[in-house]
């Protein structure tokens, strides 16, 4: 099993969202490799966690950009950046357990941090300056929000509680009825 492929990345961070106390021997069991494949992957649980920060930050940067934000209405461009968020649910699972301030300063993850932030930014400052959404309410208000919502509206469905094809609608609706400008 190559543990270096986004599916194998996303079970080990949702194996770790899901309990991040796991030992080892308990998240290798979770994803079906053994302690000793988990091992040689990293030496230790740290190491794991710093890897899968990495690549979490990566892969949900890329999502982002890949949503195309600066193409085509605001609205067309948030159905995209939710569709592209929302596939990588493990990986913002893991992020809202093991996130610290740390990482913003962090040499290596904090200036992808503060990019993937501003661009979320500039699309919302886009979206007020094109009239379509709300200007009362600051960009990065609307940026928290939308980052706040997405992450309890999949949490909602990890626990059963929303169904899967209901979260791309609700999270544009939610957002888009509360940030539309009237």
């Amino acid at each position: 099993m190559n543990l270096q492929d986004d599916k194998s990345l996303a079970s080990i961070a949702a194996a770790l969202a899901h309990a991040p106390g796991a030992t080892y021997q308990e998240i290798a069991k979770a994803i079906g490799v053994s302690r000793a494949t988990l091992y040689r992957f990293c030496s230790s649980k740290d190491e794991l966690i710093h890897l899968l920060h990495r690549h979490c930050i990566a892969r949900l940067t890329a999502s982002l950009h890949e949503a195309r934000l600066d193409e085509g209405s605001p609205v067309d461009a948030l159905t995209r950046l939710v569709e592209g968020q929302v596939v990588h649910k493990e990986l913002h699972a893991f992020l809202m357990e093991f996130w610290s301030r740390d990482i913003e300063t962090d040499p290596e993850l904090g200036p992808a941090c503060l990019a993937y932030e501003a661009t979320l930014d500039q699309f919302f400052l886009r979206g007020q300056r094109e009239g379509v959404f709300r200007v009362d309410i600051p960009a990065a208000a609307l940026n928290e929000s939308l980052g706040g919502m997405l992450i309890g509206l999949m949490e909602g469905e990890r626990r059963g509680r929303i169904a899967r094809a209901s979260v791309l609608p609700i999270a544009c609706a939610l957002i888009l009825e509360g940030a539309m400008r009237r």
